[in-house]
């Protein structure tokens, strides 16, 4: 075959990262043309391997990638626009960096750095480990979304091997095909009258990677199936409530409106997550992240507010209001009632003088704490609040913590300042991955152990791999991810993107999945990563989201170990330290041999 047409100029450099953008773009909600996925990367291949102009190639799928980041993000306008335009700038870079990474790897004119190393290898190693680089905590703790495997969960059985090796070995078989069209639009296709050797290779293991990732999805799939029909496997009814509370309401949440949405929220619960609407009472009621407002729900800073009121001589009742309804609502329904709500260590009350505006000095004050945590606190039927409770570990950036910054809170607030006025980001991180069992009489020992991933958690795939696995009183029966999606406004992609990444955690770690949603997506998973419910069942007939009901799932409880959740995401670590060998080797050891054949 002849070569192809070199994309030397401005133009052909351009076009190819457009055609990478626009691929990539169109892979992922709300468009979900996932067969684009396999396709996304074929353009920046060809342009890493033919080009002449590693910065020409380098700049151009920079630009172009962040205008597809500008667009897939766009929700963030709302919430910062300078944050928006660095967030999307910065991911753009990693394209271009897959781009300078193959091009001088695999420069053209050159040999491979060793025998055998096709691109068929090559291509998904470098994209694999951009993505591990950007999605582990080197990269602003972390920002695993818009991977190449995610659109594929469209259709699970491609994505099944997650359960071995992690969603990177997804995207590393996904990127394969871009990989093996490379080779075999810059490869020689013949050597003495035959199909050349490298060839071969290429082909085989394109065919090997494809033909096992799909034969293992398969058998998953099929094992997945018989366990959902086994009548004698536990199941626990689940009632979610989704609410409908706006972002912008939530971060100027006035004591009036708090009172009032708390009352509608018990009332939703009431009218349907206590029966179902037919009497079919569920095992376990759950509200999303943050839905209980007040200052804390932590049994914990009850007791701090009876001790203050000893001490002051004031009445906080209103202070505990929210806790005793809780309460009283987990009792009448005789169910466990799961929510998300502030948690505070050692809460104090600050007497504070202030002169009113007509003259008059009047005693006020101010709560003050240790340590304040976004939470899942468990009520149990009886309407007793557990001691124990999950405090998020891994807090969402730029949404609760500016990383690096957040060490020097005034330089933290002070960039709040600059790039998202009237934010305050003053959460602590959790220290420990703690479980939360409910107690259930169908099981036989009354207890569910359950994992709650709170919302950005649910796309870290360390968090959810250590509250499934991590804890000494066995696996998780099932994870129940609490979250607050209102921050993608009107847009239904960054909802969607958000339940695709938790669907992959479900396949990893064998376990089910209960999404729990203000203003959606709320969804059911089952253990191979397949929707069971989406949106809310009751009333009938409700959107999917930007829209309130009960969403009512059986989950079947077939929770069990995978070879994931013994090595984690060591097969992306090994593509990320595999990148950088063979990058030195490339730029220090073969520069150093040119060289020193140059002078002789």
């Amino acid at each position: 075959m002849s070569p192809i047409p070199r994309p030397t100029s401005w133009i052909g450099a351009l076009t190819a990262g457009l055609l990478h953008a626009v691929l990539f773009t169109l892979a992922f909600p709300p468009y979900d043309l996932w067969p684009l996925a396999y396709l996304a990367l074929i353009p920046l291949a060809l342009l890493a391997l033919r080009t002449t102009s590693r910065l020409r190639a380098v700049l151009c799928v920079w630009f172009t990638s962040a205008l597809a980041w500008l667009w897939v993000q766009r929700w963030m306008i709302d919430v910062t626009g300078p944050g928006y335009v660095m967030l999307a700038v910065a991911q753009g870079a990693f394209p271009a960096a897959f781009v300078w990474l193959l091009a001088t790897l695999r420069p053209r004119g050159r040999p491979p750095l060793m025998p055998g190393l096709t691109n068929v290898l090559l291509v998904p190693v470098l994209w694999t480990a951009t993505e591990m680089f950007r999605g582990s905590p080197l990269f602003l703790t972390g920002y695993p979304w818009f991977f190449l495997a995610h659109p594929l969960i469209a259709q699970p059985v491609l994505c099944q091997a997650a359960d071995l090796l992690g969603t990177y070995f997804v995207s590393f078989a996904a990127a394969t095909l871009a990989g093996v069209i490379a080779d075999l639009l810059t490869l020689p296709l013949l050597r003495a009258g035959r199909m050349a050797l490298s060839i071969r290779v290429s082909l085989g293991v394109f065919a090997v990677v494809q033909a096992f990732a799909i034969g293992y999805g398969l058998w998953r799939v099929a094992q997945a199936d018989r366990l959902l029909a086994d009548p004698a496997l536990e199941r626990l009814r689940v009632a979610v409530v989704q609410t409908n509370l706006p972002q912008n309401n939530k971060q100027a949440w006035t004591i009036e409106e708090q009172f009032r949405d708390f009352a509608h929220f018990v009332e939703i619960t009431r009218a349907w997550a206590s029966g179902g609407g037919n009497g079919d009472a569920p095992d376990l009621v759950v509200w999303p992240e943050t839905m209980v407002p007040g200052v804390a729900l932590n049994i914990e800073a009850m007791r701090d507010t009876l001790r203050i009121e000893r001490e002051t001589g004031r009445d906080l009742r209103a202070v505990r209001y929210f806790h005793e309804a809780l309460a009283l609502l987990a009792e009448e329904m005789q169910t466990p009632l799961l929510v998300g709500a502030s948690a505070v260590e050692d809460l104090q009350y600050v007497p504070e003088t202030a002169t009113d505006a007509q003259g008059v000095e009047r005693t006020a004050g101010r709560w003050k704490w240790k340590a304040r945590y976004n939470s899942a606190l468990l009520f149990s039927a009886q309407g007793r609040i557990a001691e124990r409770r999950y405090d998020k570990v891994h807090r969402t950036p730029f949404g609760e913590v500016i990383p690096i910054a957040h060490r020097w809170p005034g330089m933290q607030q002070r960039l709040l300042n600059l790039g998202a006025r009237g934010m305050s980001f003053d959460l602590d991180a959790g220290r420990d991955f703690t479980r939360l069992a409910v107690s259930s009489a169908g099981r036989e020992h009354g207890e569910v152990l359950v994992g709650t991933p709170i919302c950005f958690e649910s796309t870290m795939s360390y968090v959810c791999r250590a509250l499934v696995n991590g804890g000494d009183d066995g696996r998780a029966d099932l994870l129940i991810n609490l979250t607050n999606d209102g921050w993608f406004g009107r847009l239904r992609g960054g909802r969607e993107q958000h339940l695709q990444i938790g669907r992959f955690r479900c396949i990893e770690n064998r376990v089910p999945m209960v999404r729990a949603a203000n203003t959606g997506i709320s969804a059911a998973i089952d253990s191979a990563g397949r929707i069971i419910r989406y949106g809310p069942s009751l009333p009938p007939g409700s959107a999917a989201w930007n829209a309130e009901g009960v969403m009512i799932a059986s989950m079947t409880l077939h929770a069990r170990p995978t070879l994931y959740a013994a090595v984690g995401d060591a097969f992306g670590w090994m593509c990320l330290g595999l990148t950088a060998l063979l990058t030195l080797w490339a730029t220090v050891f073969r520069g150093s041999r040119r060289a020193s054949g140059d002078q002789a």
